[in-house]
């Protein structure tokens, strides 16, 4: 997927979502962060660069993900998440420290997911980048909407 690709998508998630009353707060936010699309990271991630916020995302991983304007809103409002609620932070280094960076990070996405999977409601049934998760060895059905556990 280009960067263009991924943009026109943002595009119609903002105009089906610029009302809703959380959706409506990050994507402002998400349209003035950098979004930079790169091969060399594994799927998606956001990390200061410059004083700012700075969104990169792999191409692969978003052909593979990225099919409706709901994963693409999902996507980024999930990097974002973790600008917003200070998991860049540094004091968030000392729980990378302790218990290393993918548990810690595994720990954070659920919290973010499960926000986003209320937002998103019903619409969460059509986000294809849920089975990006099915790839983990952790407590699957915290990181599935709630929807999806059996």
């Amino acid at each position: 997927m280009t960067a263009k690709e991924l943009s026109e998508l943002f595009i119609k998630a903002k105009q089906a979502y610029c009302q809703h009353p959380f959706f409506s707060i990050l994507i402002p936010v998400i349209t003035t962060t950098r979004i930079v699309v790169n091969k060399d990271v594994d799927s998606a991630g956001i990390k200061w660069k410059d004083g700012s916020p700075l969104m990169v995302v792999n191409p692969k991983f978003c052909d593979k993900y990225m099919e409706s304007p709901e994963d693409v809103l999902f996507l980024l409002s999930h990097e974002i998440c973790h600008y917003v609620l200070g998991h860049l932070n540094s004091a968030m280094e000392s729980f990378d420290s302790e218990y290393g960076h993918q548990v810690t990070n595994i720990a954070l996405d659920i919290i973010i997911d499960q926000m986003l999977y209320k937002e998103l409601g019903e619409k969460q049934r059509e986000i294809k980048l849920i089975n990006y998760y099915k790839q983990f060895l952790c407590p699957i059905r915290l990181l599935v909407p709630p929807s999806m556990i059996s």
